[in-house]
Formats: C-alpha cells, structure tokens, sequence
C-alpha cells in the first residue's frame, strides 16, 4: 500500500513539470540560427534617396529597416518594411543617416538589427538653372563634344556621381558613349587623364541601343563609382550617333564652363587633345547637362 501511495505522489510530480515543459514549449516559435542581415551599402541614390542593399537569411517574410538621423540618432518615422533587398529610402532631408535592418520570418519570429551602416543622399555639385542668356540648339551630329566644369562650379567631392540630362528645345540628341574624367594636370585642357569612366557605351560593335534624350525632357543617368575632386575640373564626353540628325542644348555660361568638338569615336580614346575636329574652337555653354550630383 505504501509503494502505491508513494507512486500517486512521485509521477505526477515528474510527468506534470515534463508536460508543462513541452507544452509551454510548442507556444514558442522554434529558435533561429540564421545570421542576423548584413548591409553591403548605402549608397546615394538621388538628392533625398539612399539605395540600402543587404544579405538576408533564412525563410524570410519580410524585412523591416530603420532609419536614424546622424550622429545624434534621433529616429527618423517611419521604419520600412519591404519584402526584399536592395531598397530605395524615399524621403530623406540632405545630411547623414544611419540605417539598420532586421528579419521578419515566416513563422513570425524576428532576427536581431543589423549592424549599423551610414549613408547620405546625393548632393548637388552643379545645376544650369542660375546661369544667364536664353538657350539655342546647335548640331552634333557624329561629333564627340566635351564639356568641362571647373572646381568653381563643382564644389563638391565624393566618390559616386550622378549626371541628369535635358534635351534640347526641339528634336532629339543620340548618344552612343558618356565619358568622364578629370583632366591630366598640363597640356591640353580636354585632355583626360587615365581614369576615364564609361557611363553609358553601346559597346563595338554595338549591343545596346542609343541612348536618346528628348526635347526638353529630363533623363537621370544611374549613379556611377567615380571619385571626383572639388580642386580639379571634370570632363564630361558626349558621343553622338552619325546616323541620327542630333542637335544638343546650348546655354551661355562664363568662360572658364566650355565645351569643345572632337572627332567621333574620342570619348572612348581618352579624350585625347589631337582628335579636336577642324574648324571647331571651345565655345561657351553647356552640352545637355542641367544638373550633377555627388555622394
């Protein structure tokens, strides 16, 4: 009788805690051993964007990113959440940001933040719309035309550049190639060093179409890495297509902000001095550029 009576007692006090155990247990979501995310980048994207990219692990639902502004971290509403990397975070004042992204999983359980990772919207270096004089259209068909800003104009350094384009009054301008580098620091002033930089090439032979800009109509070209120097001029070399009557946008500007003719094909060449085409000097004006920015 004793035995019995010392059994009542003992199995349920072993098999209740075992079952409130288990029970409790399958109330919680199985534990996660994915790695929290990892940015890769945070890169300007626009004037008041910051493209964020990142690695995400695991069976993902979605991901949730936080923005604070910087460095005093004060939290910038709203935290976004986006079904999958990279994103663009809309909204952003100019200034510095840091950004921080965690996992929701399917099953509902969340990873830890990120480490955080700093970014800043684009700024702009140079913008046409101050400058003086009505703006005529002048031919370009099959020339490579150059235009050159000084630091003056530039004022900015950083090391990702994003040129916006408008066509000209009336027409169409085709471009084959968009070149830019910073000039060699003696001989010819449209001369380029040796760190030209393709921003758009149909390739040779071609396999991509022109890219056209339509009258009077802004075309933002994608954010390039090209490290520029707010003490050195930049070149930016145009390509035209010889098949396609172009005509490009002309704007008085000061003398020191020039564009100059070049044979065809010059862009890619490096821009060299020697394939300036006869009977073209350096004129005063800008060649479709309305605005640059730099992060």
């Amino acid at each position: 009788m004793a035995e019995w009576v010392a059994l009542l007692v003992l199995v349920p006090a072993i098999v209740i805690p075992v079952v409130l155990l288990f029970g409790f247990a399958g109330c919680f979501s199985k534990p996660h051993f994915e790695p929290d995310p990892t940015i890769i980048s945070a890169t300007g994207s626009s004037l008041s964007s910051v493209l964020l990219d990142w690695n995400g692990f695991g069976a993902v639902d979605r991901f949730k990113i936080e923005v604070h502004a910087h460095p005093n971290n004060a939290p910038v509403p709203p935290v976004h959440e986006v079904m999958a990397s990279p994103f663009d975070v809309p909204n952003l004042a100019p200034g510095l940001y840091r950004f921080r992204v965690r996992t929701v999983f399917t099953d509902g359980d969340e990873s830890s933040w990120s480490s955080p990772v700093d970014g800043a919207p684009l700024t702009t270096g140079f913008d046409t719309a101050g400058d003086p004089g009505p703006p005529v259209d002048q031919p370009a068909q099959g020339f490579c035309v150059v235009q050159r800003i000084e630091p003056g104009r530039l004022n900015v350094a950083g090391g990702a550049v994003r040129i916006i384009l408008r066509g000209p009054a009336v027409g169409a301008a085709s471009i084959d190639r968009i070149y830019i580098s910073q000039p060699a620091l003696t001989g010819d002033p449209y001369d380029s060093a040796a760190d030209v930089k393709a921003v758009f090439d149909v390739g040779s032979p071609p396999t991509m179409a022109p890219l056209f800009v339509e009258a009077m109509t802004e075309l933002p070209l994608p954010v390039i890495e090209y490290g520029i120097s707010d003490s050195q001029p930049l070149l930016i070399a145009f390509d035209f297509t010889p098949s396609f009557p172009t005509v490009i946008r002309f704007l008085p500007v000061p003398p020191t902000d020039a564009v100059a003719y070049f044979q065809p094909g010059a862009a890619e060449a490096g821009i060299p001095g020697g394939n300036r085409s006869p009977g073209y000097a350096s004129a005063n004006g800008i060649c479709l550029i309305t605005r640059i920015e730099v992060g």
